[in-house]
């Protein structure tokens, strides 16, 4: 299995948080974008116009977003399909993946922090069952949920670890 990155990689994305997200006007969005909708500002191809100019016309969020990995990883799923620019119906599909990929790629950063912990061979077992279930691209939303509570029991466990790092 390869360990997924946690790198956002925009170049290899079909601009997910661009369409997937919603935005709601405020400091860090110039407009209100329903979830599910491309952005006004994504040309044909899926490339922002104002890319250069976002702080300027108000999009800040997008300039602060961080996937961690999470949009190349819903693209390459359906890459196969033809993505949801070529392919409308898959908007929905593709939307749910990304965000369900999203949860999953703040546990990975989580445990992958916890990873420089000084823990016990058990420890390290449970973090690496743990990850496995997160890694898995056929992983099913009620194992990644079930996973998802785990990491949240593991990660209270921790707690001594933590307190001695400080």
């Amino acid at each position: 299995m390869t360990t997924i990155s946690l790198r956002a990689d925009c170049a290899n994305c079909s601009a997910l948080c661009c369409m997937a997200l919603a935005f709601d006007r405020s400091s860090l969005f110039a407009i209100d974008k329903p979830a599910g909708e491309p952005c006004p500002n994504l040309d044909a191809c899926g490339q922002c116009r104002v890319h250069d100019q976002r702080a300027d016309l108000g999009f800040g969020g997008c300039i602060a977003f961080d996937c961690r990995g999470a949009g190349q990883r819903a693209t390459d799923l359906f890459r196969a399909e033809g993505g949801w620019m070529k392919n409308p119906a898959l908007i929905g599909p593709i939307s749910r993946v990304f965000s369900d990929l999203l949860r999953v790629h703040d546990y990975l950063s989580l445990l992958e922090q916890v990873e420089a912990f000084d823990l016990s061979p058990g420890e390290r077992d449970t973090l690496a069952e743990l990850r496995m279930v997160l890694e898995r691209d056929d992983a099913s939303h009620a194992e990644v949920k079930a996973a998802q509570g785990q990491i949240d029991t593991f990660l209270k466990s921790l707690r001594s670890h933590v307190e001695a790092k400080r």
